[in-house]
């Protein structure tokens, strides 16, 4: 299953209100824009309600249908009366409608309201290369899900759709892949997450097949580990990975809300606790990285948050809430750390990478939605390079983006 497209945001402040749209009882009451990224809406219901489901469509011209609605869309209860929606471009003219579906499949649509988003925060990075495009040939995607960097600047990434995982050199040619659709060792159903374990093996999260497999880095079968459950060593619908420098494999399973940790043959050795949270919520860990220093680094998509634990599995602490703010995370989904023990999150409902020093504090943002170079479309892996330059796994994008600090770039350029 693809990531959900389905977002909601918390207002962060109201800078711009819309006036009065109502078709025949349903009434959108107003917009307002909360910064760059997101906004607030609110409406009218008729006084006879007899809808299944609410649904908030955005597009770029005032008499879009919604059926043609690509850029956003949040599905809300029919008893909601208002709503806030993220993922949103800086700097843009939207309309927004709001659409009442009936349980016989009737539509009623409101018409639509002006929205302009705010301008674009400073962008820390600049993309440089970009690999991919929409395919099954060599060196194309079909929803590029996670990646991996060696030393020498090698990448390997999961296309998911394709059911394979591509190698590519630093110039992005020599194209290696392996894999196929299937249940048999060696193929898969979804692969997603990619860790490497540093004695030349690279492990797959193989998602609908529920287990990981490990490979050689050249594409030869290894081992596979874990079954469909609940139980210790089981999976449920398995996402990241990540491997430590003693050879201790990390799974992140949001199917299951468990983060389990695994010895470097694949013999299950515990499941870490769930972190504290507000009475109700739902952990969901999406990603996992481990630093030299020993701490474990999880996303966790429900709650907008980064958990940071030791490798013993004791709960640390937390970083990060819901927002679109700087430092603010709307559903994130992966996290990897560079060489000096920097943070990269890509806080895929914002369309964003965010950079966090090991304590949680913010340093820079680059990206927003849309199909140019530089922006994204649900991005879903991050990786850092020895030298610093981070790749992007863009999933409905189809491509894999590189990307370097603006200063680096600057002397680059000048030299």
């Amino acid at each position: 299953m693809r990531p959900s497209r389905s977002l909601a945001l918390l207002l962060l402040a109201a800078v711009t209100t819309g006036a009065l749209a109502r078709a025949d009882g349903l009434a959108l009451r107003a917009v307002r824009a909360a910064g760059p990224f997101c906004a607030r809406l609110s409406w009218n219901l008729p006084q006879v309600v007899d809808f299944e489901r609410l649904e908030v469509h955005a597009g770029i011209t005032p008499d879009f249908d919604p059926d043609d609605s690509t850029l956003i869309w949040v599905s809300t209860s029919a008893a909601d009366t208002s709503s806030v929606v993220g993922g949103l471009a800086p700097d843009t003219r939207y309309f927004v409608r709001l659409r009442a579906v009936g349980h016989g499949g009737t539509s009623e649509v409101s018409q639509p309201l002006p929205l302009v988003t705010g301008p674009c925060p400073p962008q820390a990075y600049r993309v440089t290369v970009l690999w991919g495009g929409r395919g099954s040939i060599p060196g194309r995607f079909q929803g590029a899900a996670g990646i991996v960097v060696d030393q020498d600047r090698n990448f390997w990434v999961s296309d998911y759709r394709n059911n394979r995982i591509q190698k590519f050199n630093p110039a992005g040619y020599g194209f290696v892949m392996w894999g196929a659709n299937g249940t048999d060792l060696g193929q898969f159903q979804g692969p997603f997450g990619l860790a490497m374990d540093g004695h030349g093996g690279i492990w797959v999260v193989d998602q609908y097949n529920t287990r990981i497999q490990k490979f050689s880095l050249g594409g030869q079968f290894i081992k596979s580990v874990g079954t469909l459950g609940s139980g210790e060593g089981q999976f449920r619908k398995p996402q990241g990975i990540a491997v430590d420098t003693q050879g201790y494999v990390y799974v992140a399973d949001p199917g299951n809300r468990t983060l389990q940790k695994f010895s470097s043959d694949g013999g299950f050795l515990a499941s870490f606790t769930r972190p504290p949270m507000a009475p109700g919520s739902q952990f969901a860990p999406t990603s996992v990285a481990v630093d030299p220093a020993g701490f474990v680094f999880v996303t966790d998509s429900r709650n907008h948050c980064v958990h940071v634990y030791t490798t013993e599995g004791k709960y640390m602490n937390s970083f990060g809430r819901p927002g679109c703010g700087p430092g603010e995370l709307w559903a994130p989904t992966a996290v990897c750390l560079d060489s000096r023990g920097l943070v990269y999150v890509a806080d895929t409902g914002n369309q964003r990478i965010q950079k966090f020093t090991r304590r949680g504090e913010y340093v820079g943002q680059w990206g927003f939605r849309g199909r140019e170079p530089g922006q994204f479309l649900n991005p879903q892996g991050v990786a850092v390079a020895e030298n610093g330059t981070v790749y992007v796994a863009d999933f409905d994008n189809d491509r894999v983006q590189e990307f370097v600090p603006r200063t680096a770039a600057a002397d680059s350029a000048s030299r």
